[in-house]
């Protein structure tokens, strides 16, 4: 089709198909390609700048290949100058048909006008969006919105909220333009940094090209003004690794309160490297939850009532608890007013840290916040270029209470000194699910109390991803919830659903039952992206095994990938030592029994504990493995509260297993460093739920053979990292640049803001679904709205006759 100049036509009756507009244009045409670019071509006359006149007949549409194999479509308004636009491939999806027909009309009326009456110049029909929808168009519109009203934009799962935004921004940067104003400069905050980026792609589209907009999360937003108030500091950095931040509390804060913190951290204290690294966490938690290093205590008293009235108290009181618990393991007594004593600690710790330009990831937005304060106490305002018109937050369900007071003081900031700037909140109370780290759905409920102004509300009810039968049962599941808007999505996506829950059939696992759909969906179903997600992290780690096994590729972040943790590289070192040993392939014997010993006890993994048992050992000088075992056997000595009779059977007992499920029992049943420690938790998720179990219905498959098991783990965790890399680089590592990753390995709270083919809801049961602790029931429920409504198409649920299913299922009526 290179070079080709094809006569313009202006045949409205064939777009005038709601449903089935490419199909009529291409069998016009008779090539597909064409009628996609004819479609684009009709679509850019309707959004054309009002004054951009032109005769139907005397247009021409110049096709041609640029270098990178993309097409260039060239408009020429003949014999004046041309206009050159670039096409991207369009998804018709995205046009509202109602509001198209209604639009296609006008443009028929206004063309058979100038036919009748020979006129030479079309005015284009204004005034309709051609690429939104009715509800899109009201947030959109500065008709019916004023521009520096406060704007609420309710925008449900896949009704497409981005491109609203987009569009709005549009709309009041034309509106400034027309009425000869200056251009509006527009923050736009998003919760995540590759939300940004997506955001800025989008601003580089044509039609976007005259909005000013400066798109950052509020860290990065804060960070910066953090660095700008301290420019004499070389190098301000952010202390984000565990052991820096575990340094913060051990090195810097020890002294501040002599006498509780410091008898945490001397010589004898127990788990003190833990404390550490939970004190910080609490420190940082308080920040999040709103609380001020500036308060009097009568003002903490009343601020912990005002949080318990939005029902963020208990995270505050969950974090207290466990400090006490560090005080008690310790031999502290734990006074009735412990919060206040940390409180009163919290607040010289925070000091301390900003002074010692120290500064934790919540500093970034803690600090940003109060350096804004000291400007408005001041009377002091944002002046010049740089200041924002316009606040736009995205995803505001998940703001958390220092995010309000931060937003509260930007707003204010950026006003005039009398009014704050414009605020757009947008998000879906049914999203709200992140609970854990202090978000609150409240905000978005009423945002007025917040803010103290008004808010215009504009809900989205049309979905563009989920075809009917999602829909209506993600509709059926959440109108369950009380706290939330009034609301109800209509499906407007082509195509059926398939939503199906599958029991394994006799002798097949759920693990086998879920490979095997994954098969089909690849192979038959053609499924490019496909999501399994489970309520847990630890519900993937199975199938990060079977999907290497079975050749698929798969993708998982680091942090939810358990063989990034310290557990599973020690399950693997000593599976492989236990297996050396009966072999009789032990080079180290000495080192290899300390190694495994390491495990026996809970908190015995640091080595130097049992450098009396080693020296013990080298002096015997054990010929291998089961020798060295032996000479453990006739040691005398202690370690932590065991002797060592309960090492040498735990270990015994690993080497006499005769298959790795049983070896596996062994583990889980005697070796108590691999059991659940929320403490170690914190650095390593396996200790949230230990995956013992799950490794050894795994090893089934493998009976005795533990070379080859081992093997599977460690490819397995191979193929995590080379996917990752290609995932995020685009190509690398032997991967071709245009291969795709087709399974994609998530937990609820990681898949929100992402959709795909088919959805796979891994272990859908009362106790997972909702999660068997869970004090938030509408949070349950709201996260299993968010991994339903991921779907493109296929649905499933793999259950097990081993457990109840979720409740869920029958509140959505997918079972009943």
């Amino acid at each position: 089709m290179a070079n080709n100049n094809i006569k313009f036509k202006y045949v409205p009756e064939l777009l005038m198909q709601p449903i089935n507009a490419e199909k009529y244009m291409t069998d016009y045409f008779g090539d597909e390609e064409l009628a996609k670019l004819y479609i684009d071509i009709q679509r850019e006359m309707v959004k054309c700048d009002p004054e951009l006149k032109f005769r139907k007949e005397d247009m021409t549409i110049g096709l041609s290949h640029s270098k990178d194999d993309k097409f260039i479509l060239s408009v020429f308004k003949i014999p004046n100058k041309g206009y050159q636009i670039q096409f991207n491939d369009y998804d018709c999806q995205k046009f509202d048909v109602e509001n198209k027909t209604i639009y296609l009309k006008e443009c028929e009326k206004a063309v058979k006008a100038a036919e009748l009456q020979k006129i030479e110049k079309l005015d284009i029909p204004t005034g309709i969006t051609g690429s939104l929808n009715n509800e899109q168009n009201s947030f959109c519109s500065t008709n019916k919105i004023s521009i520096t009203k406060n704007v609420r934009l309710l925008a449900p799962a896949g009704t497409g909220k981005t491109y609203s935004i987009l569009w709005r921004c549009k709309k009041i940067t034309d509106s400034c333009i027309k009425n000869g104003k200056d251009l509006p400069f527009f923050l736009i905050v998003t919760f995540t940094k590759s939300a940004s980026i997506e955001i800025e792609k989008r601003l580089m589209e044509p039609e976007f090209a005259a909005i000013r907009a400066s798109v950052r999360t509020l860290n990065s937003w804060g960070w910066e003004q953090v660095k700008t108030y301290h420019p004499d500091v070389v190098d301000v950095k952010i202390v984000d690794d565990v052991h820096d931040r575990r340094n913060l509390v051990m090195t810097h804060l020890v002294n501040i309160d002599k006498k509780v913190v410091k008898k945490l951290f001397e010589e004898k204290a127990k788990h003190r490297y833990k404390t550490a690294e939970g004190i910080i966490d609490l420190i940082d938690i308080m920040k999040g939850l709103g609380f001020n290093h500036n308060m009097t205590i009568p003002q903490y008293r009343r601020y912990k009532k005002d949080l318990n009235k939005i029902g963020l108290l208990k995270k505050y009181e969950d974090a207290i608890a466990l400090y006490s618990e560090y005080l008690q393991d310790n031999g502290i007594s734990v006074d009735r007013v412990i919060d206040e004593q940390f409180f009163d600690f919290w607040k010289k710790a925070v000091k301390y840290l900003e002074e010692n330009k120290l500064f934790t990831m919540e500093d970034q937005k803690y600090w940003a916040k109060h350096y804004l304060d000291e400007k408005l106490e001041l009377k002091q305002f944002a002046k010049g270029m740089g200041k924002y018109s316009h606040v736009i937050v995205d995803e505001f369900q998940d703001v958390n209470p220092l995010d309000i007071s931060l937003l509260k003081s930007i707003i204010t900031y950026y006003g005039n000194g009398k009014k704050p700037v414009s605020l757009t909140i947008v998000g879906d109370d049914d999203q709200a699910i992140f609970g854990w780290r202090g978000s609150s759905p409240e905000y978005i409920l009423n945002p007025e109390k917040y803010f103290e102004n008004d808010f215009s509300t504009v809900t989205l009810t049309k979905n563009y991803r989920c075809p009917k039968a999602i829909v209506n049962h993600a509709n059926t599941l959440i109108s369950k919830n009380i706290s939330r808007v009034n609301k109800k999505m209509e499906s407007v996506a082509k195509g059926r659903a398939t939503i199906k829950v599958i029991k394994p059939k006799r002798g097949e696992t759920s693990f086998d039952a879920t490979v095997k759909l994954i098969h089909e969906l690849i192979e038959e179903k053609n499924c490019k992206h496909i999501a399994l997600i489970g309520r847990k992290q630890v519900s993937l780690f199975p199938y990060q095994v079977l999907l290497y096994r079975d050749g698929i590729n798969y993708n998982i972040d680091a942090d939810l990938d358990i063989f990034e943790g310290q557990a599973m590289s020690d399950f693997l070192e000593i599976t492989r030592i236990i297996y050396r040993a009966n072999s009789f392939d032990n080079d180290d014997p000495v080192g290899d029994l300390i190694k495994v010993c390491s495990r026996f006890a809970k908190y015995g993994s640091k080595l130097t504990a049992y450098s009396n048992l080693e020296k013990y050992l080298n002096e015997k000088h054990p010929y291998n493995f089961k020798d060295a075992l032996q000479m453990l056997k006739e040691y005398d000595g202690k370690i932590h509260k065991y002797d060592m009779k309960s090492y040498y059977l735990a270990i015994e007992h690993a080497l006499e297993a005769k298959t790795i499920f049983d070896y596996i029992e062994v583990l889980k049943n005697e070796f108590h460093g691999f059991e659940r420690d929320y403490a170690k938790a914190e650095v390593d998720n396996h200790y949230k739920d230990p995956q013992l179990d799950r490794l050894a219905e795994l090893s089934l498959d493998y009976g005795n053979d533990f070379r080859l098991f081992c093997q599977a783990l460690v490819n397995a965790r191979t193929t995590a990292r080379i996917c990752r890399d290609f995932n995020r680089e685009g190509y690398g590592n032997g991967y071709k640049k245009d291969e795709e990753v087709p399974v994609h390995l998530l937990t609820a709270t990681r898949s929100k803001g992402k959709e795909f083919d088919a959805v796979v809801i891994l272990e859908p049961y009362e106790g997972e679904w909702p999660a068997k602790l869970a004090m938030d029931i509408e949070e349950e429920r709201r996260l299993f709205y968010v991994a339903m409504t991921r779907s493109k198409q296929y649905l499933y649920f793999i259950t097990d006759e081993k457990a109840p299913l979720s409740r869920f299922l029958r509140e959505s009526d997918i079972i009943r």
